[in-house]
């Protein structure tokens, strides 16, 4: 279903969720508001969802981890707020996940490591803090990894070199520190990807 791109003001009808059998939901760049209903975690039959570009707002639901088919998932600009919950590894089938410019905060569970078929994340504008889970080095699908502007600290850890396709990577605007990978897919990253980390150095 497409709804993106209207002007549909308010919150998101509950009535969506008696679409037991719905594939696909869009409803992007419009102007809804309010708390996004917890039922649609009962629409297990979603493999697209995105919600982003609105003004909606809630704790992240236990529900949305229901939704064990999702291939997409887009919530980003926003106002969601909450932390993340380690039932995220229960979404193995995700390819992407854009969660970025929101009020999300708490640490990156390790459980997200699960997610094996993931090749592209986006966390970045939020209030996350502490390190960047070692489990992410068994993401190995990932293509595409964007954490800047967030309170995240510790080093950038070396095992991060195995990611073989990662194309993309920024963790600028952190609170990272020790040297700056340079193996790996990281040899093609610049100073640019972390920027405004004032503990990061060069590599010796």
């Amino acid at each position: 279903m497409e709804l993106g791109y209207n002007k549909f003001q308010g919150p998101c009808p509950g009535e969506l969720c008696y679409l037991l059998n719905l594939g696909q939901l869009s409803l992007s760049s419009n102007l809804l508001s309010g708390r996004l209903p917890s039922c649609i975690g009962n629409i297990t039959s979603l493999r697209y969802l995105y919600l982003d570009s609105n003004n909606l707002s809630f704790n992240l639901i236990s529900n949305l981890w229901r939704l064990r088919d999702i291939l997409e998932l887009n919530l980003s600009t926003n106002s969601f707020s909450g932390s993340f919950s380690s039932e995220v590894e229960n979404l193995k089938a995700l390819i992407i996940v854009y969660l970025s410019v929101n009020n999300f905060f708490g640490d990156i569970p390790t459980a997200i490591g699960a997610l094996q078929s993931l090749q592209a994340l986006s966390l970045k504008h939020n209030r996350l803090q502490g390190f960047i889970p070692e489990s992410m080095k068994n993401m190995l699908e990932l293509q595409y990894l964007e954490l800047s502007f967030n309170n995240l600290t510790g080093e950038t850890p070396n095992s991060r070199e195995v990611l073989q396709n990662l194309v993309y990577f920024n963790v600028s605007f952190n609170r990272f520190r020790g040297p700056i990978p340079h193996g790996g897919p990281f040899a093609n990253f610049t100073k640019l990807s972390f920027l405004s980390n004032e503990a990061l150095c060069d590599a010796p």
